[in-house]
């Protein structure tokens, strides 16, 4: 139900292939130059170092070389492209959440979760049914200040309607026949902040019906929610549907690109 590459980690390595292509005569030259260089430093190490020690420092000597290239290469398409940072500090916070998410679950605090719902112009970072709250839709959010909450809670609230628009979808059996209770589900919008900022939010504040939690917080919450249970086989095939429904509308799109093309 998981596994799948976050919306902003997507973007990043879009960014990342665009500026690789752009920059693809100088990436070349710098890559040759580190070649040049491992070539030399080799060539030195065989005829002063011992062969005892040698493999060793060879290694040792080849790895920081290539790290070091890889981190200078990294820094420079960060100081090129500045919105990449903002992709990368999103990916950061959604794979923090996940990585909590697969510990409730372990716990049976959380039955499924789906990651990356995509919508219009972004996704919706998780929908979560958990065992004693109901459904709870997650913004997950890497801040080292929160000015304004504003533009943070409104993210949330249209992730909620979206989800519980997705639930009515994907709940539905058809014309003329019992709706399944997916309506009824208790659904709850949440911002978790990691980073700096998770230090201020403090008392998990609401704000407009949006709860706000500091990621260090968040496994303790999920153990903590005593609300109406759900039960495991209809939070699973929830879920699931949800999780299908977004791969077909994933697909439609990419066939919709495709032949514009």
């Amino acid at each position: 139900m998981n596994g799948r590459t976050s919306y902003p980690r997507e973007q990043y390595r879009q960014l990342l292939r665009e500026w690789s292509h752009t920059n693809r005569r100088v990436l070349a030259s710098i890559l040759t130059g580190g070649v040049v260089l491992l070539l030399a430093e080799t060539a030195v190490l065989m005829t002063l170092v011992p062969a005892g020690p040698r493999p060793y420092l060879l290694g040792f000597v080849h790895a920081t070389i290539a790290c070091g290239l890889l981190w200078f290469l990294h820094v420079c398409f960060l100081a090129q492209r500045r919105d990449a940072i903002h992709q990368l500090r999103g990916a950061w916070g959604e794979d923090n959440t996940t990585d909590v998410l697969r510990s409730a679950r372990r716990r049976r605090r959380v039955w499924a979760w789906v990651d990356g719902v995509a919508v219009d112009g972004g996704d919706i970072d998780h929908v979560v049914a958990t065992r004693h709250g109901g459904l709870v839709v997650m913004d997950s959010k890497w801040r080292s200040e929160i000015d304004d909450p504003a533009p943070l809670v409104r993210s949330a609230q249209r992730s909620a309607q979206r989800t519980r628009g997705l639930v009515h979808s994907v709940t539905e059996r058809g014309r003329g026949r019992r709706r399944e209770s997916g309506s009824d589900v208790p659904l709850l919008p949440v911002v978790v902040v990691w980073g700096p900022a998770q230090h201020v939010v403090l008392g998990h504040p609401v704000v407009d019906g949006v709860l706000f939690l500091p990621g260090r917080d968040l496994g303790r919450w999920i153990a903590g929610l005593d609300g109406t249970p759900m039960e495991r086989r209809f939070a699973r095939e929830l879920i699931e549907r949800i999780q299908r429904f977004d791969e077909q509308r994933r697909a439609g799109l990419r066939a919709k690109a495709a032949s514009s093309s």
